[in-house]
This record gives C-alpha cells, structure tokens and sequence, in this order.
C-alpha cells in the first residue's frame, strides 16, 4: 500500500502541471482585446496552436480614443511562458488623436513535454493629462441672507467640469454653496479609478491646484503653495481603486455682493493595463 501511494504522489504532481487541452478561465485561444476611456488595444496570434520550435507573431494594434494625445506609450510582456525570443517590449513615444500605433514581435515556441496552453503577460502603460475645474460662489453677508429669505441660493449656478479620463475626481465642501463671506470651511478632494487597468500612484508634482481670490488662508494637506500654485508634494497610493482624501482648510473672502470664481486643477499619472494571450503549444 505505501508503495502504491508514492506511485500515486508524482502522479498527482505532475498533472498539475498540465492544461490537458482545457482552455484558461476568462480567455479565448489566439486574441484578446481591453479598453477605457483612453485607448483600444486589440492582440492576436498568427496561429492560436503552434507546434514546439516553430514561430508564432503576435500583432498589437493601440488605438487612441481620446481627444487629446497619450504620451510614453509602451508596451512590455513581462511573463512570455514557453515562448523565446529578444524582443519583449516596445516603445511608441507619443500617441496623436486618433492614430493608431502597431507592433508584430515574433517568438519560436519552447519544448514542452505535453500540450500547453501557454498564458503570455503583458502591460501596456501610458501617461496622460487632466484638467478639472470648479466654481467656488462666495456672497457677502448682506447679499447671502436677502437671496436666502428671498429663496433664490439656489439660482446660483455651480458648475464643475472633469475631462474623460479613468482618473475620477470630485471635489466637494464641508458646506453648501454658494458659501457666506468670511466662513472657514474645508474642500475635500478624493480621487479613484475607472477602467480595466489602474493607477499605482499620484507622484509628487504631478498635480497642480489654483486658487481663486475668493478664498484665502488655504492649507491642503500633501500639497505645498509655489507663488500661489498648490503643488502635491507627496505620493498618493491606490488601494483598492481609492486614494487617500485631501482636505483644503480655507476662508472665504467676497470681493463683491456676489463673487463667483473658478477654482482650477490640472495634472498627469502613468496608466497601466494589465492583459495576456492564449496561445497553444504542442510537442
């Protein structure tokens, strides 16, 4: 019996090596696609099955969306499995409004001992810009309590404005607007992700803030003021698709009955997309 089950053992190892011609959850043999806001990326092989040492091509074809342009595009295959080859990343630079951006590396297939279905890992990475904007209404006293007897506050219109992108941010206060001249009040920003791929962090100086001079005393925290620029001066992790908040202390200051300004905020962040291709290999 004991020799029966050290016979079995290597057994059970070994199979767990093998694909035994079971396709991998969630991918399809030979092509894969992904995309967000920014781009379209559409991969396939030359062939989905390929015999042991002969060559198979893969083509990727980057597309940007957008309306702006996508800087240091690159791609890498970090993981090829079985596959051999030199050529494992590719630098694009910059991608223009609605270009398109190709690249066909070609691989020879590794000697397997059974038929694999082998999982090529790759990360498409770019950086990109952002703007956001948000109306900050301040009133004077007098002007507040009148529009506020009179029912008419919220006549007041705030706009706020974030440009497409898979970086959401929202901004918002720890009082209604419009805002009563003279309060101390604090402005909360919180950034997070959208999209197949993510965002490891916002680096320090990546992201600017203006002010309007309808606040003053600003302090937020993990930015630093430069000739009235806020500029983050600290790294912002993302977990679980969530940065940490940032909190703006600062006194609002009507420089007319009715002071409507805009607040400005701009800034860049490296996106990666995380994906791979299926491709069969056979003895």
């Amino acid at each position: 019996m004991r020799r029966l089950l050290l016979a079995i053992i290597p057994i059970i190892l070994i199979a767990g090596c093998i694909d035994l011609g079971f396709q991998q959850a969630g991918l399809t043999l030979g092509s894969t696609s992904v995309e967000n806001e920014d781009i379209s990326l559409n991969v396939s092989s030359s062939t989905d099955t390929v015999k042991e040492g002969r060559d198979v091509t893969l083509y990727f074809e980057v597309e940007n969306k957008q309306s702006i342009t996508l800087e240091d595009l690159e791609i890498t295959i970090y993981d090829p499995c079985f596959f051999l080859g030199s050529e494992l990343s590719k630098e694009f630079g910059d991608l223009q409004v609605n270009r398109t951006k190709t690249w066909n590396p070609r691989y020879e297939a590794g000697n397997v001992d059974f038929e694999t279905d082998c999982e090529v890992k790759f990360k498409t990475e770019y950086n990109r810009n952002f703007s956001v904007t948000q109306t900050i209404a301040v009133l004077e006293e007098a002007e507040y309590y009148q529009r506020e007897q009179e029912e008419t506050l919220d006549d007041i219109s705030i706009m706020f404005y974030s440009s497409e992108s898979p970086l959401i941010i929202s901004i918002s206060f720890s009082e209604d607007q419009p805002l009563l001249d003279g309060e101390n009040a604090n402005m909360y920003i919180e950034y997070r992700t959208t999209g197949e791929g993510y965002i490891s962090s916002l680096d320090p100086g990546e992201i600017k803030i203006k002010f309007p001079d309808n606040v003053e005393n600003v302090v937020c925290n993990g930015y630093e003021e430069t000739e009235g620029i806020f500029i983050l001066s600290r790294e912002l992790r993302f977990y679980n698709n969530q940065a940490p908040k940032t909190t703006c202390t600062l006194t609002t200051k009507a420089n007319q009955p009715t002071d409507i300004k805009t607040l400005t905020m701009s800034g860049t962040y490296k996106y990666v997309l995380d994906n791979s291709i299926l491709v069969r290999i056979r003895p």
